[in-house]
């Protein structure tokens, strides 16, 4: 035999048996990972295509006329008002401060508080001396 052979023992060759199946186990590992990664995106592109699909065809989106086929008459909210909710009105645990912020006193008016509130914004009286709590 020769001792120095034209091709030199491989790499894997010189590895022991336990060194080998932590290679090949790692080999295997990035292969699954590699299919599954790729599987992934497949299905996200598949998804995003029909996604795109239905957003294009808008048949999702706007009710149609069963008679003719035409987009569905939606109510204009045009012109039209919010009508607000009425505040409380009456004598409740609010009253104004004397600097004129209104605050929850619960027994407003034994601080002897001349005007008390159910609104927690004391109907935005508060700017007004005669309304106001004494010290």
């Amino acid at each position: 035999m020769d001792e120095n052979p034209a091709v030199s023992p491989s790499f894997f060759q010189k590895l022991t048996g336990q060194k080998r199946m932590v290679i090949v186990g790692a080999g295997i590992v990035i292969a699954l990972a590699y299919i599954g990664i790729n599987i992934g995106i497949w299905t996200y592109a598949s998804n995003s295509k029909k996604a795109a699909q239905t957003v294009s065809n808008n048949k999702s989106i706007v009710p149609e006329n069963k008679q003719n086929g035409l987009p569905a008459a939606v109510p204009s909210t045009r012109g039209l008002t919010p009508t607000p909710a009425p505040r409380p009105t009456g004598p409740g645990p609010y009253a104004c401060d004397p600097i004129g912020i209104c605050n929850h006193y619960g027994d407003a008016q034994g601080k002897s508080c001349p005007k008390t509130y159910a609104d927690n914004h004391c109907l935005d009286e508060c700017g007004f001396k005669e309304v106001q709590c004494p010290q």
